[in-house]
């Protein structure tokens, strides 16, 4: 699978002057590096666990009190597949 530039597609069609895209024209674009998105969860520490979380993917310590982070800051892993029950 290859993943094209969406954008640059979009510029190429807007400039089209009494002409139809095709499959060839499609091939011809640039292509975008992509990473496959991980999931993760905040789970909560053995030792202290009113007081850190840590991300399931790679144990990255969070605070319990900070801000609720959507992505781990040391991964990059979503997190969203829920905290864990109390």
């Amino acid at each position: 699978m290859r993943l094209i530039d969406a954008d640059e597609l979009m510029n190429f069609c807007n400039n089209l002057r009494d002409k139809t895209i095709d499959a060839n024209d499609i091939a011809r674009f640039p292509t975008v590096d992509a990473v496959p998105v991980r999931h993760g969860r905040w789970v909560k520490g053995e030792l202290a666990p009113d007081s850190w979380q840590f991300c399931s993917i790679c144990r990255f310590p969070k605070a319990v009190r900070r801000a609720q982070w959507y992505y781990c800051p040391s991964c990059g892993a979503k997190m969203d597949e829920g905290e864990e029950d109390a």
